[in-house]
């Protein structure tokens, strides 16, 4: 049988503004970081000659990821990540994997959603889609 690893414990932390600071504080309250990872489009290069479609991979594009978190009105983290919504800001991120072995995934993102839920008997839902520009990083450390 295959090793798992836990979610439990996964961090995400919030950087400075891309070229300015790299300092990075934990955003409180995660409940859910979905779809962390790459696509690639595809290029029709069929020609006239070819006898079925040909393709070649574009460039990578980093997809959107979503975030759910329990949201704190208080919280500088998440009013944060509202003003980097309205100001369009290219923040740096980092999520950390903290089972064994751990793994850490860096990169810069524009906050595309930033919008919180109300409904009866329960907390605010915070929701926050961010949109990888550039790279991704994973390092690992085994």
């Amino acid at each position: 049988m295959a090793d798992t690893y836990e979610t439990q414990g996964t961090i995400l932390m919030r950087g400075g503004i891309e070229g300015e600071s790299e300092d990075f504080v934990e955003v409180p309250g995660v409940t859910a970081i979905n779809s962390v990872g790459f696509q690639r489009a595809l290029i029709d290069v069929t020609t006239l000659r070819s006898t079925q479609r040909e393709y070649r991979l574009a460039i990578k594009d980093g997809q959107e990821i979503g975030l759910e978190l329990w949201f704190d009105p208080e919280n500088a983290q998440h009013q944060g990540l509202r003003d980097d919504n309205r100001t369009g800001a290219r923040r740096l991120f980092k999520i950390l994997l903290t089972d064994s072995p751990s793994e850490e995934v860096e990169f810069a993102a524009l906050v595309m959603n930033w919008s919180y839920n109300t409904a009866i008997d329960t907390v605010y839902n915070l929701a926050i889609t961010l949109k990888p520009t550039g790279d991704l990083t994973f390092s690992s450390d085994a």
